[in-house]
């Protein structure tokens, strides 16, 4: 480069950060790019909200944790307004069926059971009648794992039940995690371009990283035209495959040596 022109421009020009703009985006983890619709099938019935407790306290002793199943994401107690179309009009309906009218009565909440395939539909109906007259149950399917975002639970509480986002990730990076990593790179400067080489050697079938590099044509250099060409993130992989061998070809020039 061109003496007076890099006489130019001062130290601390050269050392300003690029402003630049972007959006961190973690990779997903093996159990996050695994089947996220695995579905648990359970029961509901409709609850008078006066019996509640009683009725939630029963099914607890029941099925006591649930039978294993992880299962705080999900609403215990939901509106009728609250649930999807198809649960709302099944439930209605088989109660309208076993009553031989439409129902008149005061408003009624949903109550989310258990798992099917913890009590068999007929032990249910016994243990359950006792307080609900008449009682009316329906099976219908939840997501088995929680989501790992807004918009996964509100996709989800208009497909199956209303379903919680706790802000968590039980399969990944805790999402303040994320917030922090986005925080600490914007305050880095950038030295380079947001781009990066590898070079790979496949020997026999199998692949073996050699050499990784970023883009640092800024480093110490003056923020103008394309910066630093030899510290482009292609040419410092190739420097670094380069010096490997060069460390490599002289080992063994030593190694002849000492045994002459």
């Amino acid at each position: 480069m061109n003496k007076d022109r890099t006489d130019n421009f001062s130290l601390t020009e050269a050392r300003v950060p690029i402003k630049t703009s972007g959006t961190l985006i973690p990779l997903k983890t093996t159990l996050e790019t695994r089947s996220r619709d695995s579905l648990l099938g359970v029961y509901i019935t409709h609850v008078p909200a006066k019996k509640a407790s009683g009725v939630l306290d029963l099914t607890r002793k029941l099925l006591p944790n649930d039978g294993g199943y992880d299962l705080q994401h999900i609403r215990r107690f939901a509106k009728q307004t609250d649930v999807p179309d198809h649960v709302r009009d099944s439930l209605l309906g088989v109660k309208t069926d076993s009553n031989g009218q439409a129902d008149t009565g005061p408003p009624e909440l949903f109550l989310l059971v258990g798992a099917m395939n913890l009590i068999n539909l007929d032990e249910l109906r016994d243990a359950l009648s006792p307080i609900l007259d008449p009682i009316t149950i329906c099976s219908i399917n939840v997501p088995l794992l929680a989501p790992t975002s807004q918009e996964q639970a509100k996709l989800w509480s208009s497909q199956y039940w209303p379903i919680v986002y706790k802000k968590s990730n039980p399969f990944g990076p805790h999402p303040a995690i994320v917030s922090r990593a986005e925080i600490e790179l914007q305050k880095e400067p950038v030295l380079g371009s947001k781009i990066g080489a590898v070079v790979v050697q496949r020997k026999n079938g199998v692949a073996h990283t050699l050499a990784i590099a970023g883009d640092s044509r800024w480093l110490k250099w003056p923020r103008v035209g394309s910066g630093n060409v030899t510290a482009h993130a292609a040419l410092r992989a190739i420097a670094m495959v380069a010096d490997g061998i060069k460390i490599q070809e002289e080992k063994k020039g030593s190694t002849v040596l000492k045994r002459e």
